[in-house]
């Protein structure tokens, strides 16, 4: 374990280092010598030194505590001495352990910028919620997300300058040995830099394969977005982020975010700066597993447009309803549908600016490897970018043979259609939708895939078609679908939308207690039927959406779920502009009705050439011509209760569709 940690240890430092950084001043104290930047102010009794054997690994490190037990608190100081006059972005990082210290009110980092005359305390430490030596001179190191001196001065009033000093505070009764309790901390690697942030652009993408991460991010104290904060410190040095492989074969490297240890609940904030200030569609992608993570009220994505000055949440994280790994480090990832950020964007009053942060935050109690619980996320392949999305014309066609979504295709969070949630994720990493051979129609090779992947808690799959349905008459879709095991779920069918997903209308119900499984079927609908009945005019702008509901997997070791989807078609007719002019010339009464349906013109004499009546599922129930008439009865008297439309085509072949009411 204590390899693990140092290794760890030792990837956080050059992760931290990753990108561009501009390096004002570091010591790791191999030379076993303090340099002329640094200046000791011991107490009575007190110990500042560097020793052999107590750094990272071994190396050399800082001792700073007493050298007697007494009954009297001493406070030591390690002050660095530097010139930062005219410095904006000046970050500090060091890596800290303490020798069973007990949490005193002077612990700290304290700055000055008057060459040390006055100080103000800008970090707390609280050493008592930190993980302890497993034995006498093995400090247990940590380390805090890299600390703004910048930010901590400009907050106590202070200014950059050229006698600028930052020190290292300890206070404490005992000495390092133990014999009557312990006290002391222990400091390395001490590095004062620029951090060059560099907010990047689309398309953006880190998979984290240079075992480091890009400089567009940043590893952050998460003070400022944590609603519940339990112990004194919600960033700890016992926060964890890092990059590094997960040990199995073939692995590549992932971010790590966790703690170090068990011990006291802590937050960790993973900052991506992002220019969107041209952009105005743009979605984010990533792959995440939990380590066993419980749901805390602080998981998930936060959003802020101003560089990190203020934050909105916008999606919560719930891993205690995602799968978990089968033994330690087998994590089993899973992704959310495409993250529309600028609809999360604006849902929570933001715009898309040059100093945009979507920031990933995870919070828990436990380390990584599980004797005592675990905690933590791995998160691999991040990408934003513009998803180019498209509005197919009619006809359409879709065998997905090039074994990938075209951009008409949307993967979307199916929140706004959804009627019954039972749990708290109605959209999950744990969702799947994608495009996956072996599997077609007819032999074919490929086909779209809806369900889970993993048995768990219900959640709901949306895949949304994009269609240019604008002056389109007799619309039809049709498709071939088989059920894998599929319980019906009153969320099961097919949405409407003619605000491009604005808002949806339910048009069509799944029942899957009455197809067979894993058997296919094709499906034949009026889109242009079920439209009128939901009071819907198609438009250039109109998405139909697939969903599904679900709890188990495809692979039906414990029950099985999903759908899986071929060869989709979507015909129509242009509508000529005198189709429209219809709906002004014909009224159709009574209706409701019971028994007939008077059609009457403001013209004198018309011409109905033919009649049909459909149901909601586009099912004609009623089909006849006409001749010449003003005043034309049709009976429906023999036609079940229920919703219809009813769709005449007049001289010159217009054609006007009318919803009514059979009562």
């Amino acid at each position: 374990m204590k390899n693990i940690y140092s290794a760890l240890t030792l990837l956080i430092l050059a992760t931290l280092l990753n990108g561009q950084p501009t390096i004002i001043f570091e010591d790791d104290f191999n030379t076993a010598s303090f340099g002329t930047e640094w200046s000791l102010n011991i107490g009575t009794n007190g110990l500042i030194e560097i020793n052999n054997g107590v750094g990272i690994n071994g190396s050399f490190g800082v001792m700073i505590g007493k050298s007697v037990d007494e009954n009297i608190f001493t406070t030591n100081a390690l002050d660095l001495h530097l010139d930062l006059s005219g410095q904006t972005d000046v970050k500090l990082s060091f890596f800290i352990a303490d020798n069973v210290d007990e949490t005193q009110i002077d612990d700290g980092l304290l700055l000055s910028d008057n060459g040390g005359i006055t100080f103000y305390p800008v970090l707390n430490f609280f050493p008592d919620e930190w993980s302890n030596p497993a034995t006498d001179f093995q400090p247990f190191y940590g380390q805090f997300p890299p600390i703004d001196i910048f930010k901590l001065a400009t907050d106590a009033g202070l200014t950059m300058t050229s006698n600028f000093v930052i020190r290292f505070q300890q206070t404490g009764l005992r000495d390092f040995y133990g014999f009557g309790g312990q006290d002391g901390f222990f400091i390395d690697n001490v590095v004062v830099y620029n951090e060059n942030i560099v907010y990047g652009t689309l398309p953006f993408q880190d998979n984290f394969n240079n075992n480091s991460y890009k400089p567009s991010w940043s590893w952050t104290f998460a003070d400022e977005t944590v609603s519940i904060n339990t112990p004194n410190s919600p960033t700890s040095n016992m926060n964890y982020v890092g990059v590094g492989s997960i040990n199995l074969p073939n692995s590549t490297p992932v971010l790590f975010m966790g703690r170090r240890s068990d011990g006291y609940q802590t937050t960790n904030a993973f900052d991506l700066h992002l220019d969107l200030s041209s952009e105005t569609d743009v979605e984010m992608t990533f792959w995440i597993a939990d380590n066993v993570d419980e749901t805390q009220d602080d998981d998930g994505l936060y959003f802020s447009n101003d560089g990190g000055i203020t934050f909105h949440p916008v999606l919560n994280f719930f891993p205690s309803e995602w799968c978990n790994p089968a033994t330690d480090f087998q994590p089993f990832f899973g992704h959310h549908p495409p993250i529309d950020v600028d609809e999360f964007a604006s849902q929570v009053g933001l715009e898309l600016t040059s100093r945009f942060v979507i920031r990933f935050q995870q919070v828990g109690d436990k380390d990584f490897y599980g004797f005592n619980g675990q905690d933590g996320f791995f998160i691999d392949d991040v990408n934003v970018y513009d998803p180019n999305l498209v509005y197919a014309n009619l006809p359409f066609e879709e065998t997905f043979e090039t074994g990938d979504f075209q951009p008409y295709w949307a993967w979307n969070f199916a929140d706004q259609t959804v009627q019954i949630n039972t749990d708290n994720e109605i959209t999950s990493p744990m969702s799947f939708v994608d495009v996956v051979d072996n599997f077609g129609h007819n032999n074919s090779t490929y086909s779209a895939w809806i369900g889970k992947r993993c048995d768990g808690v219900f959640i709901t799959n949306a895949l949304d078609l994009h269609l240019n349905l604008l002056n389109q008459s007799n619309v039809e879709l049709t498709f071939w679908l088989a059920d894998n095991f599929d319980e019906t779920q009153i969320d099961d069918g097919i949405y409407l939308s003619v605000d491009a997903g604005a808002n949806f209308e339910p048009i069509f119900d799944f029942d899957f207690s009455n197809t067979p499984d894993l058997i296919y079927e094709f499906y034949q609908l009026d889109i242009a039927s079920l439209a009128n009945i939901a009071g819907l005019s198609l438009s250039e702008q109109t998405v139909i959406r697939f969903q599904q509901t679900g709890r188990s997997d495809f692979n039906g070791f414990n029950g099985a779920d999903g759908i899986f989807l071929d060869n989709i078609n979507v015909t129509g007719m242009t509508t000529s502009v005198k189709e429209l002019d219809g709906y002004r010339k014909v009224q159709i009464f009574p209706n409701p009705t019971s028994k007939h349906l008077k059609i009457v013109s403001n013209n004198k004499e018309f011409t109905l050439n033919q009649v049909w009546i459909t149901d909601i599922n586009g099912k004609v129930v009623l089909n006849i011509m006409t001749n010449s008439c003003s005043n034309c009865l049709i009976d429906v008297n023999h036609i079940p209760v229920g919703l219809y439309v009813i769709s005449m085509v007049l001289e010159n072949e217009e054609i006007i569709h009318r919803k009514i009411i059979k009562k």
